[in-house]
């Protein structure tokens, strides 16, 4: 019998997944482990799987888990359960890679800290059972090393539900795809601040490949990128659009970028491609907030993308954060009018939050804000650190509802996508708790 491994992906105990979006650092992790004949489970517990009922079926030589900060909890609940059922458990993901000791004092057998695709493999040949794993840089995927995504490790089908009621992303059978690895930029908010992973692009033809045998696969027409800034290389972008206008796969895309990236010329074959949004992270109106935010970008630049977008008829999906560090009145007043002027199809305000491992981490640690920190409350809609130079963690978070509300009123796209959205999350919460109600009836 073949080693076998359940990979978690635990749901937050506090706030209520909205997008559902496939785990794609397990399933990159699991392909990689099924490729080097390790039999392989994914459990995702935002699309309502019970992650004990799985592990009990599946009896796994080892129980592995992801979490984002304000998950982690759940996952330090999950991990203790599958311990007292004799399994052994091993935590990758960006929380547990900033905090690896933690993790370990939490109760996890093993930490990974970093890419963990080959460092899992070694622990599952070496049979390791304590520690924490640091990859060195030879066991970090080349850009010919990394896997096409096999979801047949997934209910494709059911993510795929989930993507066409979705809030942002609906209407329309999609998934998620990846077509790069690291950041190159310092943004002080991001992960990717304190990360060190060299930054690898994947080629035209591999993404393009990639798409083609979804669409082989399965009744999926729509792509979404979740690459930092898919935008990143104009030979790439040109190239992955010329392929799709030459060949007519008839499928439709979105992405994020970033608004340096972009030009008239790459935004024009985007729309010619089926590209039908973009999310920018504009963040703020006022050039001051931007640059305390190390954004490397103007309101110019972003007013520019802007502009593009609309003229390619692109919807745009603009993120903006409040509670920015030195943040007063006026910069929000210049947000607004950001807003106004940028006219996106779709506005989200979040707040700014200080994430383990961020230089905005570090900062808050060293003006003697991170005390007594609840990681489940650590979220961009909630989070009870002061950020420096700015408003109060209760003033922020009613800034951000106004200016959702505010956002709503002025753009009537945004107004309409909302209604419709109030009837597809039904739709969600419905197909959630009926999967729930499968489980609970198994059990008894």
């Amino acid at each position: 019998m073949s080693f076998k491994v359940c990979l978690i992906n635990p749901l937050p105990t506090r706030f209520p997944v909205i997008d559902i979006c496939e785990p794609l650092s397990l399933i990159s992790l699991g392909t990689y482990l099924h490729n080097a004949g390790v039999q392989v489970k994914i459990v995702d517990e935002s699309i309502g799987e019970d992650a004990i009922l799985e592990v009990q079926a599946f009896e796994p030589n080892l129980v592995g888990f992801t979490a984002t900060t304000y998950a982690y909890p759940r996952a330090v609940v999950l991990a203790n359960q599958v311990k007292q059922k004799g399994y052994r458990t091993v935590i990758g993901g960006v929380h547990a890679s900033a905090l690896p000791g933690l993790a370990y004092q939490d109760g996890f057998d093993m930490v990974v800290v970093g890419e963990g695709e080959k460092m899992l493999l070694e622990i599952v040949e070496k049979e390791y059972r304590k520690g924490i794993f640091k990859p060195s840089s030879d066991m970090i995927l080349k850009e010919e090393e990394i896997p096409f995504l096999d979801k047949t490790l997934i209910n494709l089908d059911i993510y795929s539900r989930f993507f066409k009621n979705s809030v942002l992303r609906g209407g329309v059978l999609g998934t998620h795809l990846l077509g790069m690895r690291g950041c190159p930029y310092t943004c002080i908010f991001c992960y990717n601040s304190g990360r060190q992973y060299p930054v690898r692009i994947l080629n035209a033809t591999r993404i393009f490949a990639e798409v083609e045998e979804i669409i082989k696969i399965s009744s999926i027409r729509h792509i979404d990128f979740q690459d930092d800034d898919f935008f990143i290389c104009k030979k790439r972008i040109k190239e992955f659009c010329q392929l799709e206008i030459k060949k007519k796969l008839g499928f439709t895309w979105s992405c994020a970028a970033r608004s340096s990236s972009v030009d008239e010329e790459t935004i024009g074959l985007a729309a010619a491609s089926g590209c039908r949004r973009i999310g920018f992270g504009f963040e703020s109106g006022s050039q001051r907030i931007l640059d305390r935010m190390e954004k490397s970008l103007s309101v110019e630049q972003n007013m520019a993308a802007a502009r593009l977008c609309h003229k390619y008829k692109i919807e745009i999906h603009a993120y903006i954060t409040v509670g920015n560090p030195g943040e007063q009145e006026e910069d929000l007043r210049l947000t607004r009018e950001f807003i106004k002027k940028a006219y996106p199809g779709f506005a989200s305000p979040t707040r700014l939050c200080p994430y383990p491992g961020t230089a905005l981490w570090k900062w808050c640690q060293d003006e003697g804000y991170i005390n007594n920190i609840e990681f489940k409350n650590l979220s961009y809609r909630h989070a009870d650190i002061q950020i420096p130079g700015t408003f109060t963690p209760e003033k922020v978070g009613k800034i951000r509802i106004k200016l959702f509300l505010w956002s709503c009123l002025i753009l009537p796209r945004m107004r309409r996508r909302l209604m419709v959205a109030l009837f597809r999350q039904l739709s969600v919460t419905f197909m959630f708790l009926m999967r729930r109600l499968s489980y609970k009836i198994k059990q008894n």
